[in-house]
């Protein structure tokens, strides 16, 4: 059973999570529901539909969003909430639609920005217009999907003792910001080491490169 906190509490660790509460601005006072946000500067907010204050860094998908604890605070403060409940987190949602406030999604090669509206609902835009609202299981048979990541790559050093006991020729490699393949590789007479890489003239020392692991 969710505890209702009058005392104040440190609102940090609940980044995301769903609250029920009486929020105060001045002399507004108001019961509402929405969620927790967490700015990088460890400012907190309560983001809702009900009091505006200052802006979160990310409102969740709420019209509003007011500031509860600022970054110096270790408790929420009394001027803003009166009382507090953080609900038990929801049952967890299939990754394949667990659409995030902001994330991009992709329909027949079209990219869009993903809005979350609320817990179930979702809105995807595109050049200023939206598509229509859908629930969240809705969207993806519809089409949507999320863009896939990016595949990770890893840039490493090109030692002496990797050029001697590693084949280079085909892999990729960056010097000065560009990608190229390499197509050979060579020891001079004074033991230094160089590459020669596609489509790009001369050779270049393994100083000078870095190759790209995926």
């Amino acid at each position: 059973m969710p505890t209702t906190h009058t005392t104040p509490i440190d609102l940090r660790p609940y980044h995301g999570r769903e609250f029920e509460g009486v929020l105060k601005d001045g002399s507004t006072e108001r019961k509402c529901k929405g969620r927790v946000s967490v700015n990088k500067n460890m400012g907190v907010f309560c983001c809702q539909n009900a009091i505006d204050g200052i802006e979160a860094e990310n409102k969740l998908g709420y019209v509003f969003s007011l500031c509860v604890q600022f970054e110096d605070e270790v408790v929420f403060n009394k001027i803003h909430v009166t009382s507090i409940t953080i609900l038990d987190p929801l049952p967890s949602i299939d990754p394949r639609w667990d659409w995030k406030d902001g994330e991009i999604a992709i329909r027949q090669k079209e990219q869009y920005k993903v809005c979350r509206i609320h817990n179930d609902i979702v809105v995807f835009i595109r050049d200023g217009g939206a598509t229509g609202t859908y629930e969240i299981e809705e969207a993806y048979k519809s089409g949507y999907r999320k863009l896939p990541s990016p595949p990770t790559r890893k840039l490493t050093e090109i030692t002496e003792e990797m050029f001697d006991k590693t084949n280079l020729i085909g892999r990729k490699v960056v010097y000065d910001g560009k990608e190229g393949q390499v197509i050979g590789m060579f020891i001079h007479p004074d033991e230094s080491r160089s590459i020669t890489i596609r489509g790009m003239v001369g050779s270049f020392t393994i100083s000078q490169l870095k190759l790209i692991e995926e």
